[in-house]
């Protein structure tokens, strides 16, 4: 599959992505356009501006996102080993912001990719909460939980300063809930997997049976030793 067939050119030279020959810019090496190519996302930053540029459906459409950085991503480069996240609030290509329209972003290496992958705490909910399961990481579970917190708390105050849309911020809130119980319930279950498997530990440590075992087979064995020296002695 030719992943450069059917490329948004235009856009792409409009945000200074590709050159007027169609080559890309000499800012992105071949690593940065391979990933692009194939899922990743291109940044772009000035002062406390951030655009993000990720292709879509199939390369063939270019979306542009458009932020101010609320909290600075510590460091991509930290993604191999946990979720980074990182507040923005979203504008609109002049730079404005009408309703506050608070983001969280998680960035998450996807080894498949080989590349970074942005996703929205928000909207990608589903795919962080299989990563937290299969990670069984307490510490990045309560990370993603103080983000949605943030997030919840930030939907609380929208409601009270934009009562015209009240009811779609209510909705968001309602599924933002939702998802820390099942942050909840993920955290719970690794930590009863882990008392499970304490307890199991500390009874076979403790178990008189296996001690009794244990004594018996070296009492057997001195026996036997003790028989064989006998018999050299005859």
């Amino acid at each position: 599959m030719n992943l450069q067939e059917n490329l948004p050119i235009e856009k792409m030279k409009k945000y200074g992505i590709m050159n007027n020959d169609e080559s890309f810019t000499k800012k992105l090496s071949p690593e940065d356009i391979q990933k692009f190519l194939t899922g990743g996302v291109i940044i772009a930053e000035a002062n406390s501006k951030r655009l993000i540029f990720q292709l879509d459906k199939n390369n063939t459409e270019l979306k542009a996102y458009f932020y101010e950085r609320r909290n600075e991503v510590e460091n991509l480069n930290n993604t191999m080993n946990e979720i980074q996240y990182e507040t923005l609030l979203k504008l609109d290509e002049m730079g404005q912001e009408k309703y506050e329209n608070l983001e969280v972003k998680a960035y998450m290496f996807n080894k498949e990719l080989g590349a970074v992958t942005m996703l929205d705490v928000f909207k990608d909910r589903d795919v962080i909460l299989e990563k937290l399961k299969a990670d069984k990481d307490l510490e990045q579970n309560n990370r993603y939980k103080v983000e949605l917190l943030k997030l919840k708390g930030f939907l609380q105050d929208k409601i009270d300063k934009f009562p015209e849309i009240a009811k779609d911020i209510l909705v968001d809130l309602n599924i933002v809930s939702k998802t820390i119980q099942s942050v909840n319930g993920i955290s719970e279950n690794e930590e009863m997997s882990r008392k499970q498997n304490k307890s199991k530990i500390e009874l076979e440590v403790n178990d008189p049976d296996l001690y009794q075992d244990a004594n018996l087979e070296r009492s057997q064995n001195q026996e036997i030793e003790e028989e064989r020296k006998r018999g050299f002695r005859r």
